[in-house]
């Protein structure tokens, strides 16, 4: 059973008020579903049919594993 979107959500916006609310973040960056994705402790991917979305979750700069062309955006 597919999970829904809004429950998945609400978690990282608790997550975010809970360890990151005084940071930049958060960063949302939409890949295409077969892409690499960024990893670290701060990053939340919610997966979908064609794509993924990532919330970046940390104070800046690039994560771990993220491309270099897509930190501070």
């Amino acid at each position: 059973m597919p999970t829904a979107l809004a429950p998945t959500m609400a978690d990282l916006v608790i997550a975010w008020d809970r360890d990151a609310r005084d940071s930049v973040g958060p960063k949302l960056t939409m890949y295409a579903a077969d892409a690499d994705l960024p990893a670290s402790d701060m990053t939340q991917v919610v997966t979908k049919r064609h794509s993924c979305l990532v919330f970046d979750w940390g104070t800046s700069g690039a994560s771990e594993g993220q491309r270099p062309s897509q930190a501070g955006n």
